[in-house]
């Protein structure tokens, strides 16, 4: 099924920060799909800010970071 534009964006920020360079294509899709979920359903708020706002503040910017790095590697490492 086709990506929300919220799941894009996020995906897009976990690509353009870096994140899954080390990582093995066939890995790629699985973990974004992942990294997408956890926010979801553990960070609810920053789905809704993004549905809202259409755009990534600074505040939330740093936040996403944050948990995406955090999640990540336990994913990766």
């Amino acid at each position: 099924s086709p990506l929300t534009v919220t799941q894009q964006v996020i995906e897009l920020f976990v690509v353009k920060n870096r994140y899954l360079d080390e990582v093995a294509l066939n890995k790629i899709r699985p973990l974004l799909l992942d990294t997408y979920n956890h926010i979801s359903s553990s960070y609810p708020e920053i789905i809704k800010e993004l549905d809202e706002k259409k755009e990534i503040s600074d505040q939330l910017d740093t936040k996403l970071n944050k948990i995406i790095k955090d999640y990540l590697q336990t994913k990766i490492n």
